[in-house]
Parts: structure tokens; sequence; C-alpha cells
């Protein structure tokens, strides 16, 4: 198993440590200020304009933060991804295994049926048996589902089309229940 991957900390993350104001503090620090600016009608003195400057390179270094955070948790979501595929890899083998395990079985119990008319064999750790059981074969399945798409068990689950949906709305068609929505997000790179 791979081992999880170490970032060194960088100088930001060393420079923000010092700094221990977290990102809600500095949204109201900025809200503070840009209240005194109103107040002011804009007009800044020597205080304000290094309040907003510290304030400024507090922001850069909480982004730089945010940053880094970013680039670690997708560094660990990639060995993630890795070790699902592994795992994902591993249980695939061993449910192959199970099949031939089980194949072989029914065609030593076939065997041992036709050379003495047991349908079962006990063992020091198992009980193995025969059984036969009805399983439900369809060789065309949209065919069938077609050809009986009336009848109660075929089910259909309403499944919406956003891109379309989203399209004639921007075309101008009212759509009831849904309207287009702005979102802002975030990029770090």
């Amino acid at each position: 198993m791979e081992k999880l991957p170490t970032i060194t900390p960088c100088t930001q993350e060393i420079d923000m440590a010092k700094n221990k104001k977290t990102t809600a503090q500095l949204i109201d620090e900025a809200e503070a200020l840009i209240a005194r600016l109103m107040e002011s009608e804009g007009v800044t003195d020597d205080d304000l304009d290094a309040a907003l400057e510290k304030l400024s390179e507090d922001i850069k270094g909480k982004a730089d933060s945010w940053a880094y955070v970013i680039r670690a948790a997708k560094s660990e979501v990639e060995f993630y991804k890795k070790e699902i595929a592994s795992l994902t890899a591993r249980k695939r083998a061993r449910e192959r295994l199970i099949e031939r395990a089980k194949f072989a079985g029914l065609s030593l119990l076939e065997t041992h049926e036709a050379a003495s008319g047991e349908t079962q064999i006990k063992t020091e750790r198992a009980t193995v048996y025969l059984s036969e059981r009805d399983s439900l074969e369809i060789a065309d399945v949209q065919g069938f589902a077609h050809s009986n798409r009336h009848r109660e068990f075929i089910v259909y689950e309403p499944k919406i089309d956003r891109r379309t949906v989203k399209e004639l709305i921007q075309n101008g068609e009212e759509i009831p229940g849904a309207i287009l929505a702005k979102s802002r997000s975030v990029t770090f790179r």
C-alpha cells in the first residue's frame, strides 16, 4: 500500500501560522472597514489606509493558505483514487475467484451426482449441495421493455435533461419550477 503523500510546509504557510486570524474574522474586519469607508464617504486617513493595507495583506496570506490546503487535499484525493482503483481491482479478482470456485464446485458435484446419485457432500469445513432455482432470463432487454412498455412491471423513472431545460430558459421560454440561478465560485491555481 502506498504512503500518503507528504507536503512540506511552504513559506506562506509558516507566515500564516503567525497570523492566526480566521477567514470569518477577516471578513468581519473587511465589513467593518467598508462601513468606515462608507461613513467617511470614501475619504481615507492614514489609519484607514494602513488598516486597509494590513487587511489586504492578511487576506492574500489567508487565500494563499487556502490554496495550499486545496493543493494538499487534491493530492490526497488522487492518492485515494489510486487506492480505490487498486482495492477495486483486488475485489474484482476475488469475485472472479469465487465464481470460478463455484463453477468448479458445480461441475464436481454434477460429476459426483452422476457417479453416486448423491447431490450433497459433507466435509470438515462445509456442506456442499446442488440446488435448482428459477432465474429470469431476458435476451433483449430493450426490446422486451419496449414491447411491454404499458405493463405494470415496466417502471420508468423520470430523468430531467438539465442541459435542454437550461437552453430553453436561456432562449426565453418559461418552464414552471425551473429558473436560472447565478452563482459564483473561486478558482485556486
